[in-house]
């Protein structure tokens, strides 16, 4: 990065700030197709992939506009959760300052974001127009829905939205987020869009839970709650949904391509006559991936219900394929040159993935190459199935869980009555992962 890109990216940071915490930025807005904006902006910061949706959505935010965001942000799980929120939602990047859209950074991070196709990415530029230069030329004659204008020519296409782009300073605490935005936000009651939701039309029309199930939902309702913040809940109707091919099934119900708000995903649904207990276990691992928000890590986008017949699933990201598939299946694999490096890398995503896992105090229980999903051309692989995962908060494990093949040693002294820790496990489900690959 130049010298004069450095500067200006300085300039848009706060005072006192660790330079080498920041990139490039980028600025984003959006409407959701009303004419009431709720929210002028919010700071800079690490903590955005994480936690920005949830803490707006518990500010009783319904849409905002300058977001500044640091490039490298996920973008992909950044526009599913926003899409799946706001089915119109419009996503404005304003490129601050000439460096910044000179930079090669900057024009990487927003390729990428094409190359997922991220749908709907105005490019406004606040200083004026660019002159004529090949690569944002290049970058528009590839994707129709890419727009480049000027600030006010773009506003006055999306409702009049307010200016984008305030600064403000970077709070270091998640407290100070959310006081931060309360100095911008006029709240307004917003509609029931969290667990409880889900509980009222459950219990006040057929299907489960039934009544006396003695299942559990305090925990979820509301979101799952975590240092005082509390995360977005998608509640999806059955009815919104378009239902494709099965991708496998089991004594639980089946695994479909679905789509979503025009958004391809996956749903792992319980059969109707499906016992209280397995519900129960269904929604622990929803309420558990809600919190998850890593690249290498599968993401959750919501839980959809059908209050006629009892129908439960979660809507999860759509993957090509699984480690499983492309080592015993895939019949081109070996033709491959790359194939021994993709393993390294394929390798490298998971130990990421598991690493993030455990710093967010989650134990996986059954990593297996079945559980390791990978992304077109395997350029990516997410932990998924976190269907016997547990917390550090829920103690000691009193049962063996996984797959016999690759479960811990202590894991099956859990048949006798032992306790076992449950990180031990979790390291030696990664040594048989591995070995396995």
């Amino acid at each position: 990065m130049t010298q004069e890109v450095k500067r200006s990216v300085r300039s848009l940071i706060p005072e006192g700030t660790s330079f080498d915490k920041y990139y490039p930025e980028v600025v984003i807005s959006y409407a959701t197709g009303r004419r009431e904006q709720d929210c002028a902006g919010a700071g800079p910061g690490m903590y955005f992939a994480a936690g920005f949706i949830r803490i707006l959505h518990q500010c009783g935010v319904q849409s905002f506009s300058g977001l500044h965001v640091p490039v490298g942000v996920d973008w992909k799980a950044f526009m599913l959760r926003l899409k799946g929120r706001h089915a119109n939602a419009k996503v404005l990047i304003v490129l601050k300052t000439k460096a910044l859209y000179e930079s090669e950074p900057c024009l990487k991070e927003l390729n990428c974001a094409i190359e997922r196709k991220i749908p709907l990415i105005p490019i406004v530029f606040e200083e004026g127009l660019p002159g004529p230069q090949k690569q944002w030329s290049k970058l528009t004659d590839q994707n129709s829905e890419i727009m480049i204008s000027n600030v006010q020519e773009h506003l006055g296409k999306i409702n009049d939205i307010p200016n984008p782009g305030t600064l403000l300073t970077a709070p270091s605490t998640l407290d100070e987020i959310i006081k931060e935005i309360n100095k911008h936000v006029t709240t307004k009651a917003r509609e029931p869009t969290t667990m409880d939701t889900f509980l009222a039309s459950s219990q006040s029309q057929p299907g489960p839970p039934p009544k006396g199930s003695g299942i559990e939902m305090s925990s979820v309702a509301g979101g799952s709650k975590q240092g005082g913040s509390m995360d977005l809940v998608n509640l999806v109707r059955w009815k919104d949904l378009t239902l494709k091919e099965s991708l496998g099934a089991g004594s639980f119900g089946e695994v479909r391509v679905a789509v979503w708000n025009s958004t391809p995903c996956a749903i792992k649904s319980l059969r109707a006559t499906t016992a209280p207990a397995a519900l129960q276990e269904l929604l622990n691992e929803f309420e558990l991936t809600m919190r998850l928000h890593h690249p290498n890590v599968l993401l959750t986008m919501g839980i959809a219900h059908d209050a006629d017949d009892g129908k439960t699933g979660i809507l999860m990201e759509l993957m090509p394929a699984s480690l499983l598939d492309v080592l015993h299946h895939h019949r081109q694999r070996d033709q491959l040159a790359t194939w021994e490096a993709s393993l390294v890398l394929i390798a490298l995503d998971v130990a990421k993935g598991m690493t993030y896992l455990h710093a967010m105090g989650v134990v996986h229980r059954d990593l297996k190459p079945g559980n390791v999903l990978l992304a077109e051309h395997w350029h990516d692989a997410k932990v998924a199935d976190f269907g016997t995962a547990l917390t550090k908060y829920a103690g000691q494990a009193e049962g063996p869980a996984g797959t016999p093949p690759y479960m811990a040693p202590e894991a099956f002294a859990l048949t006798s009555g032992a306790k076992a820790k449950p990180t031990d496990a979790n390291n030696s489900s990664e040594d048989s992962h591995f070995h396995h690959v």
